[in-house]
């Protein structure tokens, strides 16, 4: 999705307000050979100044697969975003500069047809990075997910809102503070107990996907299990805590941070969709009780007792 300027000196004006103006031409292209039309499909151009939406335009593409927008402003702190409805999946083009050198802008919105059928995904590389921070543990995973189709998949399951599943992960029991880094749209997450699910089309061609969770520690030993949503060419768990013992994972090998501290490397190799991932970490230590409040309880709960007997004796 690529956006090419149309240069000619100087910019537009419109004749009755005086502003510096545009035309925009939205090339929409359907990405799956054989593939349906893509005439008629919606087309939305958002415009944005300084990073804030202050007008949206709508239309359909026409025979030559295309649609033309007249009168567009111009400046330098303008952006739009076209994004295009096939097939029932919204499609979006990259977001372009409206500069105020330029009068005829073109950028391009690559569509596909949608399949339910996912067995085209898989996960070529999955990074699960543990660290320690103060009482929880912080895990950040890593993933590179593969469409190996020419079709945009979306599984035809939905859930109780009637949002399609497109992409399920799992995470461990009692994850908290979840963050996506990379890849997914926050607006587009559904989270359950068991983890979260993307409803958004994955389009195909290979993407990475980050993201990071807390859990909490509550015991000496802790267990880390989830299951792998989909098959995995190679799993590998780095565990940066040199003094926790890692059991269940097989042999290890040392392995230098970006931050330049020491982890442990344990490659799991590869994991068909529906196996888990499961280990222990032994050697937390945890907070001590504060039985100060119980002795205290027991001073004031013995001066009481002093004070009633001298009133009795009254």
């Amino acid at each position: 999705m690529s956006s090419v300027c149309f240069s000619k000196p100087g910019s537009a004006q419109d004749d009755v307000t005086g502003r510096l103006t545009a035309t925009l031409m939205v090339a929409v292209v359907n990405g799956t050979p054989g593939g349906r039309s893509t005439v008629g499909d919606p087309v939305t151009v958002e415009i944005y100044k300084n990073e804030k939406l202050i007008d949206t335009l709508k239309s359909r593409v026409n025979e030559e697969s295309n649609v033309i927008f007249e009168g567009l402003p111009l400046g330098e702190t303008l952006l739009v975003v076209a994004s295009c409805n096939h097939d029932k999946v919204v499609f979006q083009g990259h977001p372009v500069a409206m500069k105020a050198s330029k009068t005829s802008v073109t950028t391009r919105v690559s569509v596909y047809d949608v399949s339910p059928d996912d067995s085209k995904l898989s996960v070529t590389t999955h990074h699960i990075i543990i660290k320690h921070r103060e009482n929880y543990l912080f895990v950040s995973e890593y993933m590179r997910i593969k469409n190996s189709s020419h079709m945009a998949i979306r599984s035809d399951k939905r859930d109780n809102n009637n949002k399609p599943i497109a992409l399920k992960i799992m995470l461990p029991s009692g994850y908290k503070n979840f963050q996506s880094l990379r890849y997914f749209f926050a607006d587009a997450l559904v989270f359950t107990d068991e983890g979260f699910y993307d409803t958004m089309a994955i389009a195909p061609g290979e993407y990475d996907v980050q993201f990071s969770y807390t859990l909490d520690i509550d015991a000496e030993t802790m267990d880390f299990s989830k299951k792998v949503s989909l098959p995995t060419d190679s799993l590998i768990v780095l565990i940066a805590m040199p003094y926790v013992e890692a059991k269940g994972l097989g042999p290890s090998s040392e392995f230098t941070m970006a931050d330049g501290k020491t982890s442990e490397y344990y490659p799991m190799g590869s994991l068909k969709r529906g196996e888990k991932v499961r280990f222990q970490l032994a050697g937390f230590e945890l907070p001590k009780p504060d039985r100060s409040w119980i002795i205290i309880a027991i001073v004031f709960g013995l001066i009481a007792v002093l004070v009633m007997r001298r009133l009795l004796r009254k």
